[in-house]
């Protein structure tokens, strides 16, 4: 078919079809409770059924790609609201992909999904990779996942290689299998490196959200600005530069994170330390150098009521060490008053003394005033018994 076609009710290609194959030159509408099946029995690796859109497929409705030989191709697909799956063994290839608020779910064995342009994952959509092996999308331009409630999985035999770099702008980005990309950049949102995960990129970099690594992240160099996050119980293979916030395990669960490379905390850097008791602190473990500029601060949490008096914590472990915490080697956080002592390789903090709580204060000041003024009154007592003599 030369020109458009306008999809209102139900159209399915199979191999059981004479020619199993059909396409269309122009714009392919798949309107809402519309459907396009492009579905083979998967009985046969013979099997074949294929559908071409020249034009923009767009879709509010639903597409199902699946089968031994099964593949759809469009110019653009724009999913508006729809839900399109590709299942075992099938095949999607577009050039721009953008995600309008539907749903596209790779799900299966050996399903591939090729985008040779830019794919993006707007407000309140979702990608789903999750098969049982082999589940590979590929990215050759722009991936952005975009604002909202946006979402982007990553099951743990899947792949998503975004080889044009990969933004993260809201919503979320959960990694349990491989992530690749160029470069991976975030402004919003969150992302989750869970326990097995990994994503691998050049650079990394991130101005806002928080990023939580239970697993590996693998770039040549991290960079973490003012009002980002970094936590968790994994690992980075690389060098960070931390101007936000780090956290050695997650808010309210301490625990260790490993950085194989150098660590710099530059002045709007803060390491906040949370202590739930005498065997549970974050502990940053370096496997290099760590150096902490002038205007760098530390922070001590503790959580449940822990009293730490008399306990020491080791915060920091390193290689080499230059520069210091902000704080000095005495301060005060959180009810305690500490003490900070730089080690050859490692940062031990000591709560050395409660402090006085506000309402002590407010009555031992209130006292001093009040002795003093007795003082006064006795003093200018006495001055006037040696005037009238």
């Amino acid at each position: 078919m030369g020109g458009d076609f306008n999809n209102f009710g139900g159209l399915g290609l199979s191999e059981t079809m004479l020619g199993a194959s059909g396409s269309v030159g122009g714009t392919f509408n798949n309107y809402v409770g519309a459907s396009l099946d492009v579905v083979t029995g998967n009985s046969s690796p013979s099997d074949s059924a294929r559908f071409g859109v020249g034009g923009v497929l767009n879709n509010f409705g639903s597409v199902t790609v699946e089968g031994f030989g099964a593949a759809l191709g469009a110019g653009d697909f724009n999913n508006n609201g729809g839900a399109v799956t590709v299942g075992f063994n099938g095949r999607l290839g577009t050039n721009n992909f953008n995600n309008n608020g539907g749903s596209l779910e790779l799900r299966g064995n050996f399903v591939n999904v090729q985008i040779s342009g830019d794919f993006a994952n707007n407000g309140g959509s979702s990608l789903i990779l999750e098969g049982d092996f082999s589940t590979r999308m590929s990215v050759y331009g722009a991936f952005n996942n975009n604002g909202g409630t946006g979402s982007v999985a990553v099951g743990s035999t899947e792949t998503l290689n975004a080889t044009g770099g990969y933004t993260q702008n809201g919503g979320s980005t959960d990694v349990s299998g491989i992530l690749t990309t160029s470069s991976y950049r975030q402004t919003g949102g969150g992302t989750t490196i869970e326990k097995g995960g990994v994503i691998t990129s050049s650079t990394f970099k991130a101005t806002g959200g928080v990023v939580t690594v239970n697993g590996t992240l693998d770039p040549t160099a991290v960079e973490f600005a003012a009002g980002a996050t970094l936590q968790g119980t994994g690992t980075v293979n690389g060098n960070v530069s931390m101007g936000g916030a780090i956290i050695p395990g997650t808010v309210g669960s301490p625990g260790t994170f490993t950085i194989n490379g150098s660590y710099e905390q530059i002045g709007t850097g803060i390491f906040d330390e949370f202590i739930g008791g005498p065997q549970s602190n974050g502990l940053l473990f370096v496997n290099g150098a760590v150096a902490l500029d002038s205007d760098a601060s530390l922070q001590i949490l503790l959580l449940n009521g822990f009293n730490p008096l008399g306990d020491s914590f080791t915060l920091m472990d390193y290689n080499s060490l230059v520069g210091a915490f902000s704080n000095g080697t005495t301060f005060a956080a959180d009810g305690y008053n500490w003490t900070l002592a730089y080690g050859s390789n490692d940062a031990v903090v000591t709560a050395v003394s409660a402090t006085p709580e506000p309402g002590t204060l407010v009555m031992l000041s209130a006292g001093l005033l009040a002795l003093c003024g007795r003082a006064r009154r006795k003093s200018r007592g006495r001055n006037r018994g040696h005037g009238a003599g």
